[in-house]
């Protein structure tokens, strides 16, 4: 998870309105607080589409076991990297040279904390921001710019930042796996049409959404519990070590680097679990990354590798995830 003073957003880096409307003769634009859920929170700034479409489809591409959107600013084309893994509003940017030629205002300091053993990342704020994808434009963001020499940018070359309540906060969100792509619909007139399945999704203090799941471990024993969803995350299963609730090291594993987040190095065991039950639908033999520490949202969460294969539709104002089988349900999924 990252933090910083007044903001509360996450960005996984391992190995890491809608109720007023006017319409231009090309544009819509929409300002104003979500209409049905408050505690999610007004969203960040506000939109403007390019036609009057009730539906945006924005293709995106898996990079690196990461959801990759292309976007621009300022007149400049750059990569964005989609997350939830809590409800944050600012843009994400990896200090770069790249990013500082993006025109943004450095406004103040910032220390971004989130999984690893270190201190956080030294960051900046900037507001005011503006940044345009596939049929739709946001307007008034916050910002915050990491660093260059946290090494966001080196984690990630080519990549710019993360998107999340932009998104997510303004708009009923679909993945279609399938055909790679995102759309975005408004809460106001969503109805899910798809044949899948809905899970209840609980909110933590932080902003976190969790999802109920079955485990096996070791093909006997079932443990029922909640899962935080991470879309941006790289491993399908991450889960905290805990002896007591039946989650154990994995037999014979040796403690190694798992890969780095905000804070820092991240260290732990690979492992597995024989199934996972999401929906009523059963997963076999998926890879997982265990560590040792608390069982919060940095440490026990599903990710894209999972996540993917099933389409998704993310809709936070009902607090519902809906998940429909794809192609991809029973193929192995690499890690990377």
């Amino acid at each position: 998870m990252l933090s910083v003073p007044d903001f509360n957003f996450r960005v996984t880096i391992i190995s890491i309105l809608i109720l007023s409307m006017t319409f231009g003769c090309f544009a819509q634009d929409q300002k104003g607080k979500n209409p049905s859920n408050p505690r999610l929170g007004p969203p960040p700034g506000y939109y403007k589409t390019t036609g009057h479409k009730d539906d945006i489809k924005i293709p995106f591409v898996i990079d690196r076991m990461e959801i990759m959107i292309k976007a621009e600013m300022n007149g400049k084309k750059i990569n964005y990297l989609i997350d939830n893994g809590v409800m944050w509003d600012q843009l994400l940017f990896f200090g770069s040279t790249l990013v500082d030629s993006l025109g943004m205002n450095y406004e103040g300091e910032a220390l971004v904390k989130g999984a690893g053993e270190g201190d956080g990342a030294q960051s900046y704020s900037a507001s005011g921001v503006t940044i345009s994808f596939e049929g739709i434009t946001f307007y008034d963001q916050e910002a915050i710019i990491t660093s260059k020499e946290s090494g966001f940018a080196e984690w990630w070359p080519g990549v710019a930042g993360q998107v999340c309540g932009a998104f997510f906060k303004h708009f009923v969100v679909e993945f279609n796996f399938d055909k790679n792509i995102m759309t975005l619909h408004k809460p106001e007139t969503f109805k899910y049409k798809g044949h899948g399945r809905a899970l209840k999704m609980t909110r933590d203090s932080t902003g976190s959404y969790s999802v109920p799941v079955i485990l096996n471990q070791d093909g006997n024993r079932e443990i029922s519990t909640a899962l935080f969803i991470d879309i941006g995350g790289e491993v399908p299963i991450h889960m905290a070590i805990n002896e007591e609730s039946g989650i154990r090291k994995p037999e014979g594993a040796v403690k190694k680097r798992l890969g780095y987040g905000a804070s820092g190095e991240v260290n732990g065991y690979e492992g597995s679990f024989n199934s996972v039950k999401l929906a009523g639908y059963e997963l076999k033999n998926l890879e997982a990354k265990f560590t040792e520490g608390n069982s919060d949202n940095t440490t026990c969460t599903i990710g894209l590798p999972l996540l993917m294969r099933f389409n998704v539709v993310f809709d936070y104002f009902s607090e519902l995830m809906y998940i429909e089988p794809n192609e991809h349900l029973n193929l192995p999924v690499p890690l990377k």
